[in-house]
């Protein structure tokens, strides 16, 4: 990297916090962490604020509170209550803020970012400074999944997308890539506590529409692996599909209009899903964590 990028990502690392989510999983084997310590290698001046916030059962024991090595100060915070990814992306943003960063970049524990994405962060927003929200194009075996055109609370592939400013309306995001202003991110209340995995990027970006017309999407893809489409059997699906249909009803709190049209996606969401597995099991799902029990978690 030439020395006029390494100024910049070094910059931009000096202005941002990066959050990984964890569930049972350790930091060190995460493709996602591997791939920071890549770019790292190639960028680098500056180290990387990394906060951990893990949701597992059991804390990590090679991981202190606060730790720093050649390439990250850590910060790691454990929830066994599991509370999702939403509360997360807020207390990251709130230890953010006190520490006057500017950006928070959220990410899974397995998407796969290029070994130069971080100049690809750091050039879109030395381009397009003071938008609210950064966007990568991330992509699924082969299918690109965000941005996606988003009409009536369902979201449906693009082809492709242009690098470059677009309108917030009739889109939304995946969580994973994200790089978040902070001051937009507080101006629209941050992530919805109540909307803990499922729907809490959806639920993000309509609050980034109501105050943000215009976003933008950045030249770099991302590799991610959904979680609604690796499964092939039985018990997982089940499991995934009450986590779906949670965050439906999660997402629909407060807002008869939002709960109709849920209850009608995911209603059909469950018959299908009967029909590939073969399983009335799935009904049964959609009425016990969508229709009957709000407050499952």
């Amino acid at each position: 990297m030439h020395d006029i990028e390494q100024d910049l990502v070094g910059e931009f690392l000096q202005n941002t916090l990066i959050v990984i989510v964890l569930y049972n999983f350790n930091l060190y084997d995460s493709i996602t962490y591997k791939c920071l310590e890549e770019a790292f290698v190639r960028k680098s001046k500056q180290k990387i604020d990394l906060f951990i916030y893990d949701n597992s059962p059991v804390a990590d024991i090679h991981l202190g509170e606060f730790t720093s090595n050649s390439k990250f100060n850590l910060l790691y915070l454990h929830d066994p209550s599991n509370p999702g990814v939403s509360r997360a992306y807020n207390r990251a943003a709130d230890w953010a803020k006190s520490k006057d960063k500017k950006l928070l970049l959220v990410l899974d524990q397995d998407t796969k970012l290029p070994a130069e994405g971080l100049v690809c962060y750091a050039q879109a927003v030395t381009s397009f400074p003071e938008f609210p929200l950064y966007a990568p194009q991330v992509y699924s075996g082969g299918i690109l999944y965000s941005p996606c055109r988003y009409v009536f609370q369902k979201g449906s592939n693009l082809k492709g997308i242009d690098p470059g400013v677009h309108q917030t309306r009739y889109r939304s995001v995946i969580n994973s890539g994200l790089l978040i202003n902070l001051f937009a991110f507080h101006k629209v209340g941050g992530y919805d506590d109540e909307v803990q995995l499922y729907f809490s990027d959806h639920v993000f970006f309509d609050r980034i529409k109501k105050y943000f017309p215009r976003f933008v999407v950045i030249k770099c893809r991302l590799e991610h692996q959904l979680s609604s489409v690796d499964y092939n059997d039985l018990s997982t699906a089940l499991i995934r599909f009450a986590y779906y249909s949670r965050g439906a009803r999660q997402a629909s709190h407060n807002n008869n209009y939002q709960y109709a049209k849920h209850s009608i996606m995911v209603g059909l969401r469950s018959l299908a899903m009967s029909y590939r597995f073969r399983s009335l099991q799935f009904l049964s799902v959609f009425k016990e964590n969508f229709l009957i029990n709000s407050d499952k978690a």
